[in-house]
C-alpha cells in the first residue's frame, strides 16, 4: 500500500521480496536512529568551498555523518528523510546548530577567522516559530559572529512553505546569519521568484554540472551566474570533480566552487588543516614583500 501510494493516486503494487526488505532497513534504520539521536552518535564533516579565480577558501558546508556501531555506515540520503518524516530532524537539527557553533568558537580560538560555515536547515526547522531564537541563542552562547555562520535550505522548503518561512528568514538576515538557497537547477528553478526571496548565495546544484558540456548547459550556466550577480547574490557551484568543468565556468564573474576536485567531506580537525596551509602561504608572501 505503501509503495502504491508513493506512486500516486488510484495505482496499485503487488507484493515483492525486494519491497520487504526495503521495509525492513527503513524499519531497522528508523529504530537505530531513535537510538542515535539520544546519544548524539553523529559527526560533522567540512566540505571547505572556494573562489574559482584564486582558489582561497571562503566557506565551509557542514554535513552530518552517521556511523551505527551495528549498521556502519549509513549515508545522509538513507537517514535524513527518515528524519523528517518522523520528526527526529528538529532535535537531529539542533544537536548540528550546537556543534558547529562550537566548532566555529574553536576554530576562532585557535586563530582561524575569515571563513563561515554553512548549516543545512530541513523544511521542518524553517517552519518553526523557534529556529530564529535557537540560532540566535547558540550563537551567543559559544560567542561567536552572527556572520560566522549562514543558513542552507532547498528550494522546495522555500515555495512550500507558508509566510512563516518567508518571515524566518528575514528575520535571520536581519541578525546578521545570511542564507543560502541549495539545490538550484533540480527543483522548481523559477529564476522570477528569485527576486522576492530573502536570499543572500544561490547554490547551483551538482546535477546541472554534470552534464555541463552538453548543448548550451555551459552558456545558460553563464546566463544565471550573470543574473544572480545582478541581484547582488553570491554563486556557489557545486559538484565540481573535474578540471575540465573549471573550464565551462564564466571566466568574466567570479563565482565559488564546491567539489571533491578541491576536497571531499573531511572531520574538523583535517578540514582545518586546509585553511592553516593557506595562511601559512599568504603569511610567507606577505613576509617576502617587506
Amino acid at each position: 500500500m505503501s509503495e502504491a501510494k508513493k506512486s500516486g493516486k488510484n495505482k496499485y503494487c503487488y507484493y515483492s521480496p525486494a519491497i520487504s526488505q526495503q521495509t525492513k532497513e527503513r524499519a531497522r534504520i528508523e529504530q537505530r536512529l531513535y537510538q542515535a539521536t539520544e546519544r548524539g552518535n553523529f559527526s560533522i564533516h567540512y566540505q571547505p568551498i572556494v573562489d574559482s579565480m584564486n582558489l582561497k577558501i571562503q566557506s565551509y558546508e557542514a554535513l552530518i555523518r552517521w556511523r551505527d556501531e551495528e549498521l556502519g555506515n549509513i549515508p545522509p540520503d538513507k537517514f535524513i528523510q527518515i528524519a523528517e518524516e518522523n520528526g527526529l530532524i528538529m532535535r537531529i537539527g539542533s544537536w548540528i546548530i550546537t556543534n558547529v557553533c562550537f566548532q566555529i568558537y574553536q576554530w576562532r580560538k585557535a586563530g582561524y577567522k575569515d571563513f563561515r560555515v554553512g548549516i543545512n536547515l530541513s523544511a521542518l526547522q524553517v517552519n518553526d516559530a523557534d529556529i530564529v531564537k535557537e540560532i540566535e541563542a547558540s550563537v551567543k552562547h559559544y560567542d561567536i559572529p552572527f556572520d560566522s555562520i549562514y543558513v542552507e535550505l532547498t528550494e522546495s522548503s522555500v515555495i512550500k512553505g507558508d509566510e512563516k518561512v518567508l518571515t524566518n528568514l528575514r528575520k535571520l538576515r536581519e541578525i546578521g546569519v545570511q542564507v543560502a538557497l541549495d539545490d538550484f537547477g533540480t527543483g522548481y528553478s523559477s529564476l522570477g521568484y528569485l527576486r522576492t526571496l530573502p536570499i543572500d548565495i544561490l547554490k547551483i546544484d551538482r546535477a546541472f554540472i554534470k552534464d555541463l558540456h552538453e548543448g548550451n548547459n555551459s552558456i545558460i550556466l553563464s546566463a544565471v551566474v550573470t543574473m544572480a550577480h545582478a541581484l547582488h547574490l553570491k554563486v556557489v557551484v557545486e559538484g565540481i570533480e573535474e578540471h575540465e568543468q573549471l573550464n565551462y565556468l564564466p571566466q568574466e564573474n567570479s563565482v565559488l566552487i564546491q567539489g571533491y576536485l578541491f576536497s571531499p567531506p573531511k572531520p574538523a580537525d583535517e578540514a582545518i588543516l586546509l585553511l592553516k596551509g593557506q595562511q601559512e602561504v599568504e603569511e610567507k608572501m606577505v613576509g617576502r614583500h617587506d
